[in-house]
């Protein structure tokens, strides 16, 4: 009952939370605690080339030199002269499963080409996280705040306002509202 309540709710905060850092540590320690290790994934994020410079050297800031000539050495501030926009990415991610969904921890991330086991499954590009209404997806970081993270629950509640004032946390944040306006 506890996994796949904590699945529920992990799985619908997941999605886009706004105190990210604070967030995935709570997500770490769930997934160790109550979570179920499936396999190993790779997750490759193709380069992008930095379309403001040629080869790293920015076209536009090219800068006269001290004897009249063009300085060719002015690094782009796009790319910071590698060329690259973004860099090709590969991060290796652990599987694992909580309740009925499955999420998914990054362990190491690595750049450029690399070498890998032909059995490991390859996710091209981002886990997209779709459909769920980001309501819900704020009442469920909040729980998991107040259970996991106190300090982190009271700067969070402080902060969002909640659309619907008719579940437990809307409610007592409406609450809290007309506490405080009675007061001042």
């Amino acid at each position: 009952m506890m996994r796949r309540l904590l699945g529920f709710l992990l799985f619908h905060a997941n999605h886009n939370p706004e105190y990210k850092e604070e967030f995935y540590a709570i997500k770490r320690t769930i997934l160790k605690r109550w979570g179920t290790f499936i396999d190993y994934e790779l997750q490759h994020f193709t380069g992008v080339r930095c379309n403001r410079c040629i080869s790293g050297i920015d076209e536009y800031s090219v800068a006269w030199g001290d004897d009249d000539e063009l300085n060719y050495d002015a690094s782009c501030y796009a790319c910071g002269g590698t060329g690259w926009y973004k860099e090709e990415r590969w991060v290796l991610l652990k599987k694992s499963k909580l309740g009925r969904y499955v999420f998914h921890t990054p362990i190491s991330s690595a750049y450029g080409d690399i070498e890998h086991p032909i059995t490991i499954k390859v996710i091209e590009g981002y886990i997209s996280h779709t459909g769920i209404p980001s309501q819900k997806n704020r009442e469920c970081a909040l729980l998991l705040f107040l259970l996991y993270d106190y300090e982190s629950f009271k700067n969070y509640f402080e902060c969002v306002m909640l659309d619907n004032c008719f579940t437990p946390l809307g409610m007592l944040q409406r609450l809290k509202f007309k506490f405080e306006c009675l007061n001042s």
